[in-house]
């Protein structure tokens, strides 16, 4: 039996569902799913501010920097983080 987290939210389609669970973003997600999955980016702001980007930057140290890139509310690219060696 799978355990859902309470961020996730039941009428969102099953493979979303699935990648928030496990932390992660996948294309056609929307803002609301990628923050349950992420969060939101580690800079000043707040939803409203975040929900008016179409580009959200994880600005961690190398090689953990990451960006989501949105196009009308929804991912269009996921460039992960990195790992150390």
């Amino acid at each position: 039996m799978i355990s859902l987290s309470p961020r996730v939210d039941l009428t969102w389609p099953l493979a979303d569902r699935q990648a928030v669970e496990r932390g992660t973003v996948i294309a056609g997600m929307s803002r609301e799913m990628v923050a349950a999955a992420i969060g939101y980016p580690p800079i000043y702001g707040d939803a409203q501010t975040f929900n008016g980007l179409d580009t959200w930057t994880y600005d961690e140290p190398a090689p953990f920097r990451h960006e989501v890139f949105f196009k009308d509310d929804r991912v269009v690219r996921y460039d992960p983080p990195g790992e150390l060696p």
